[in-house]
């Protein structure tokens, strides 16, 4: 187990975990095998089988070496990276924004990473059930690296969390980890911070996801599609959804800096 101190964290770091099951051998023989990224402090983006959505960490209180510091729990091994030239927090809401509700990467994407283990080689010679077999062109499907990656403007997108784990184009953070520490108290305001963010998470994605995905489902019929009428309606949803939410996203962070700065 590893205790993450949440205070430090700033928008845009990557957290990496043990994972499992892992998909790639990774640089460092396969230690990590899932990444996420920090929209807030304690607000997350995460890919998921079934969709990349927002997520709260449950915080809590914790000592060690007679300090307390708030922080949140990751089975297993874990690391903190950051990019040389951190994103403002405007920047990596408006990113993370055009990325939620994508689907999983899909089997002929995965197939394409470079460290895959044997074991996902051969997992990923016949479909999956539970990942696409292509890719909608229009809103690809990401990896949990590869959705980190794009949000940072990494050189190289399509990599795997072991991968993510040793590019030099970002830098370790290892005060952030502390390997043992003792629980003190669950943080009483950790289950409003939840609810905020689930606010985000059923309000910022679906109508921009939509809206993709109907212009998609067209083209495949092969419906000639006016594309800058499609662009301009993209725009247009992409705004609204970064404003409905503003008020929201200084909820969290006004609710955050009572929690990690009071």
């Amino acid at each position: 187990m590893s205790i993450i101190k949440a205070k430090p964290l700033r928008p845009g770091d990557v957290l990496l975990e043990s994972g499992n099951p892992k998909i790639a051998a990774g640089a460092e023989g396969g230690v990590f095998g899932h990444a996420s990224l920090a929209v807030t402090r304690l607000t997350w983006m995460q890919v998921g089988l079934r969709a990349i959505m927002l997520q709260a960490r449950p915080i809590a209180r914790y000592r060690s070496e007679s300090k307390t510091f708030i922080g949140f729990e990751i089975d297993g091994a874990a690391l903190v990276r950051r990019r040389h030239a951190p994103p403002t927090a405007t920047d990596v809401w408006a990113a993370v924004t055009s990325e939620l509700g994508r689907k999983y990467a899909s089997r002929v994407k995965l197939q394409q990473i470079k460290d895959l283990t044997p074991e996902a080689i051969e997992a990923l010679a016949q479909p999956l059930d539970y990942v696409p077999e292509s890719d909608d062109p229009l809103t690809p499907g990401r990896l949990c690296s590869e959705a980190c990656a794009v949000v940072l403007g990494l050189s190289q997108t399509l990599i795997s969390p072991g991968a993510l784990a040793a590019t030099d184009e970002l830098v370790d953070l290892p005060a952030l980890v502390v390997p043992y520490a003792t629980f003190v108290e669950a943080h009483p305001r950790s289950d409003e911070l939840a609810d905020l963010v689930n606010t985000i998470s059923r309000r910022a994605a679906p109508r921009l996801s939509r809206a993709l995905q109907a212009c998609a489902e067209r083209l495949k019929e092969g419906e000639d599609v006016d594309r800058d009428a499609f662009l301009a309606s993209i725009e247009a949803e992409f705004t609204d959804t970064v404003g409905t939410n503003s008020q929201l996203v200084r909820e969290i962070e006004a609710l955050e800096a009572q929690i990690l700065d009071g």
